[in-house]
């Protein structure tokens, strides 16, 4: 009994060792890096080429296995004929050495496969590196230079904005004012013109000569609305320069207090000539007043007076200085 139990032990024994030697039968002819050189964090596929009896019974790994070192995507078998290429696809994420952790083919077990990671540091740099001069994108000093201006011309603008511009404005705010009597009876008198043929004599031109008197009145600096025709006619030889403007006036006034008054007839022929020959002088007025105001601006302004004396434009002077 003791003789076949150890018989039947070493049958066993052998079996086994037969079995362990078998499973880890197998060569590989030939390794392939893809990329050849490859860094940290690039997608590499290894290819390994193997020889081995057991070929047709290699199987894929129901999971692949998970190093500590990176991750392995995918594991494929491609067959070669009498060989079979082993294609694992890894990713490392530590540079230097490292090793495939065993993969479980079946009758097979690749173990010991080693992967080299380079690293794009400069292993032999040992000290600090120094502070680098910093980078800017193209054209930002440009744009530094036009801010540097922009904020420099703050003062002009402000200047420019609140001393000449207010004093331009002032001047617009001036004109404006100025002309105003003058367009509202330009609009009172288009006004007038179109309802000329529906009003009587009388009611039109006390329509009319009131308008032309509240215009005279801020051109003139007279109440022309309370002054007679008589007194009206001299403030026009003041403020009136032009002749014929000034006769006209005075003759539509005369004209006007004759079809109030007297009851003269009035045509409607007569009272648009009236009205197109008014709207041409009170045009010669505004251009004549305004040719005044610029001859004005542009006369130089005198520190004093000259004070002249007698009829013959004699000057008054120091009796001490006319002795002398």
């Amino acid at each position: 009994m003791k003789i076949l139990k150890g018989i039947a032990m070493g049958v066993l024994f052998l079996l086994l060792s037969v079995s362990s030697l078998s499973s880890q039968e197998y060569s590989i002819t030939r390794t392939v890096f893809l990329p050849s050189v490859y860094y940290v964090g690039d997608r590499v596929e290894l290819r390994l080429s193997l020889r081995s009896p057991l070929l047709d019974e290699i199987q894929l790994p129901q999971d692949p296995p998970t190093p500590s070192w990176g991750d392995i995507h995918d594991i494929r078998i491609i067959d070669r004929g009498d060989e079979k290429d082993i294609r694992i696809l890894f990713t490392s994420y530590y540079p230097g050495t490292r090793t495939l952790p065993a993969i479980n083919l079946g009758p097979i077990v690749l173990n010991d496969i080693s992967i080299f990671v380079t690293s794009i540091l400069d292993t032999n740099e040992q000290d600090l590196v120094p502070s680098q001069s910093q980078i800017i994108l193209p054209g930002t000093q440009m744009i530094i230079i036009l801010w540097t201006l922009l904020l420099l011309s703050i003062p002009l603008l402000w200047l420019a904005i609140f001393k000449w511009g207010r004093q331009y404005l002032g001047t617009l705010i001036q004109r404006y004012r100025e002309g105003l009597p003058y367009r509202r009876l330009l609009r009172s008198l288009k006004e007038l013109t179109s309802n000329a043929g529906t009003m009587d004599g009388r009611n039109f031109y006390i329509t009319l000569l009131d308008l032309v008197r509240v215009y005279l009145s801020g051109r003139i600096q007279v109440d022309a609305r309370s002054a007679t025709t008589r007194e009206l006619e001299a403030a026009l030889n003041k403020g009136v320069e032009n002749p014929s403007d000034r006769n006209f006036i005075i003759r539509l006034f005369h004209h006007g207090d004759l079809v109030k008054f007297a009851s003269q007839p009035s045509t409607l022929k007569s009272r648009m000539d009236h009205l197109s020959q008014l709207q041409e002088v009170l045009e010669h007025i505004e251009n004549n007043r305004g040719t005044a105001q610029k001859r004005g601006a542009n006369q130089p302004r005198t520190k004093g007076r000259v004070r002249s004396g007698g009829r013959n434009g004699i000057s008054r002077q120091n009796p001490g200085r006319q002795n002398a």
